[in-house]
């Protein structure tokens, strides 16, 4: 959940700003993305991991009375499928938050994510289960599986089950 929505959250912004009127504070505006990213990860086992997402954004952008983002709040619901060495792991559907909040004239000061950072049933039962919090913009990672602060399933038994 780390910078897999950066762009596409960005590019939305980008967008509010051209459509908002500057004469007066607007409520905030609502929309709805779906998003299916996909990348190889290279961070989280000895071995790459194909990753696909499928993710339904409910994106709400918030502005100052100058017409400028101040605050956007993106509540996401997302499955994701994990493929490496012949072996498929899909996860439950889980839910979590991305806040993103600039300053007055529109720069981006903090990203991060909360709440479930994955959830899924290994083969052998057992339950990878992560939650917390992830700071987005501090993160080199394209897709975590762990949070900053929270939570974190057994690694070392989803890289087994992908092994």
């Amino acid at each position: 959940m780390t910078k897999r929505l950066a762009g596409i959250v960005l590019a939305l912004a980008a967008a509010g700003l051209a459509l908002t009127p500057s004469a007066g504070a607007s409520p905030p505006t609502t929309d709805t993305i779906d998003y299916h990213p996909s990348n190889r990860l290279r961070d989280i086992c000895p071995f790459p991991i194909q990753w696909h997402g499928h993710a339904q954004i409910r994106d709400t952008v918030w502005t100052n009375h100058a017409g400028v983002v101040v605050k956007i709040t993106d509540h996401v619901v997302e499955q994701d499928t994990f493929s490496a060495n012949g072996h498929t792991i899909r996860s439950d559907t889980y839910h979590y938050t991305v806040h993103w909040v600039f300053d007055k004239a529109g720069n981006l000061l903090h990203a991060y994510a909360t709440g479930v950072v994955i959830r899924m049933r290994l083969p052998d039962g057992t339950l990878f289960n992560a939650a917390g919090r992830v700071d987005i913009l501090a993160s080199n990672e394209a897709f975590s599986i762990t949070p900053d602060t929270g939570h974190s399933g057994n690694i070392a038994a989803f890289c087994r089950a992908l092994g």
